[in-house]
């Protein structure tokens, strides 16, 4: 239930804003050019990272963005996520936006399986998928419309097809059998994957 209710704060927030931010919204002093962001704080689907952006604004409203995200969880498996995405964000008043985007996934895992005890099989994964994503934020520009400072603060993440999907036993018993739609990776490929919060820093020039 917490979810939906952060989800309707915050489109009643930034609904409420939006009317005075329309009077104002012609008269800002929007630059058009290229946008470095650093995302220091990124939290999808449990796992924390972080990454870069570049984007370039075409319009005082309208962004492309090419971004790099990374998260990296050692527990009982190593797991590393990497995405490389193509973005569109659009803004609807001066900092509400929403950007959607297509992408590549790369995870790498280290994996052991063991049923009572006993190891029944220990690996190396590398899977690769086709994604898209929709998140919703805001953004301010501060210092002269420099200084970039925005959060994504919701957004879900799809895997829509498997590119490569490739496994190297270390070790594998008799009696083990692969189950890919249970595998260390089931929790990053299956469902929506969920961003609760995105911070970036940036500049525009």
């Amino acid at each position: 239930m917490k979810t939906p209710v952060l989800l309707i704060m915050i489109l009643l927030t930034n609904l409420r804003a939006l009317a005075d931010e329309n009077q104002t919204a012609n008269n800002a002093n929007y630059l058009t050019g290229v946008r470095p962001v650093f995302i220091p704080l990124a939290i999808i689907s449990g796992l924390m990272g972080r990454g870069v952006e570049l984007g370039y604004r075409l319009t005082p409203k309208s962004i492309i963005e090419y971004s790099f995200h990374r998260s990296i969880q050692v527990e009982d498996q190593s797991t590393k996520h990497y995405i490389h995405a193509m973005n569109y964000r659009e803004f609807f008043g001066e900092t509400f936006n929403v950007r959607f985007g297509l992408g590549v996934r790369k995870i790498d895992l280290h994996d052991k399986i063991w049923s009572r005890g006993t190891k029944k099989a220990e690996y190396d994964l590398q899977r690769y998928d086709a994604l898209c994503d929709l998140t919703i934020g805001n953004e301010w520009k501060l210092y002269n419309n420099k200084f970039i400072l925005g959060f994504d603060w919701i957004g879900g993440t799809v895997s829509f097809y498997k590119l490569k999907h490739k496994i190297d036993y270390q070790y594998k018993s008799e009696t083990y059998v692969y189950d890919d739609k249970h595998d260390g990776t089931s929790h990053l490929t299956q469902g929506v994957l969920l961003t609760v919060m995105k911070m970036r820093i940036g500049y525009e020039f």
